[in-house]
């Protein structure tokens, strides 16, 4: 993953969005995905900026709860804003509970924290 940000910051581009990152523990996470929930997360992600910003581009985490947009058939529950079917994967998700959705927002601003610190 990091020769590709490389590559990328190597061939001039100004400004890279990441892929999918996790954050939030309602979240269904593949293996290998990123997840921003605690500063162990930081390592890695401070040495991708660094690598980016030695080529002279710029690099944004993209912070992302997938629901039931989801690749592979997930191995637990999936939440989701509504109980709707993905047109995709056709996963139905159960709706997030009110205290769900103030738990995602407190997650979201300490993946977005911890993002912040792993600038170089």
């Amino acid at each position: 993953m990091l020769d590709m940000y490389r590559n990328l910051a190597k061939g001039k581009v100004g400004l890279i969005i990441t892929g999918y990152v996790g954050f939030s523990k309602t979240d269904y996470h593949n293996r290998g995905t990123v997840v921003l929930s605690e500063d162990s997360s930081l390592t890695g992600l401070k040495e991708l900026t660094r690598t980016v910003h030695q080529h002279g581009s710029k690099v944004v985490a993209q912070i992302n709860h997938a629901g039931s947009q989801l690749m592979s058939p997930p191995n637990g529950a999936v939440y989701g804003p509504s109980e709707v079917a993905d047109p995709f994967s056709g996963i139905t998700p159960i709706s997030f509970t009110e205290n769900q959705i103030r738990d995602l927002v407190t997650e979201f601003g300490d993946a977005a924290v911890l993002a912040k610190k792993s600038r170089v």
